[in-house]
């Protein structure tokens, strides 16, 4: 079975965002935040992937000319989908809106119940209390290359970077750093995502609006 078999994921949005802190390695990590819905049906509820500059060298250089000059509610700068797509200067840009073999799965966290902390380390709180945010299991988005069913079992083969066991490590931990029974954070491991881009957050980002290039780009962080 093809990935495609599955399910088709498409793109509703796409933000730029940068980390404000260093990471261990000294740069300030940059991401590309992407806005899905499942393609059967998209009255379905969105949610969002991350996808780091790192992994896709030169991609994100390549969106910025199609970014807004100033951030939105949500602290990510809105990429102009449509005039990217009409000026076809994005390589990966048809692959990035439509995802065939996209999943939601489960992904139960390494060291357990875990506090979720934003860009700077600092733990999220639930929204108007001080009560802050723990999860135990978070859900991530992989990709089905193919899969093989032999013996009444079925064996999947994911996307490079996109299977369960990698994106579900990966997002505990950005994300996840300090384990509810742990004294102290995992200091090795960089916090390079700002909350309201955390596998939590599903809701619909806002249609992308127009960049206008000509502008000063001094509000931008990248």
């Amino acid at each position: 079975m093809q990935g495609a078999e599955f399910g088709t994921y498409k793109t509703i949005a796409m933000s730029l965002g940068t980390a404000k802190n260093e990471n261990n390695n000294g740069v300030k990590s940059r991401y590309i935040v992407l806005t899905l819905k499942n393609k059967k049906c998209l009255l379905s509820g969105s949610r969002r992937t991350i996808l780091w500059d790192e992994d896709f060298p030169g991609l994100f250089d390549q969106l910025k000319p199609y970014a807004a000059m100033t951030p939105d509610a949500q602290g990510g700068y809105l990429v102009d989908l449509p005039r990217a797509k009409a000026e076809g200067q994005v390589e990966m840009l048809d692959d990035l809106l439509e995802i065939p073999g996209g999943v939601v799965l489960e992904y139960k966290l390494a060291k357990g119940m875990c506090y979720q902390n934003d860009v700077n380390g600092a733990q999220v709180y639930i929204k108007g209390t001080t009560t802050p945010v723990t999860k135990d299991k978070i859900s991530v988005f992989c990709i089905i290359d193919h899969a093989v069913e032999q013996d009444n079992k079925v064996e999947y083969h994911w996307v490079d970077k996109f299977g369960l066991a990698e994106q579900g490590s990966r997002m505990e931990n950005r994300f996840y750093r300090k384990a509810v029974n742990a004294e102290t954070a995992n200091e090795d491991i960089p916090a390079t995502q700002p909350a309201q881009s955390t596998p939590a957050a599903q809701s619909a980002q806002a249609p992308a609006q127009p960049a206008d290039t000509q502008a000063a780009p001094a509000e931008r962080p990248f």
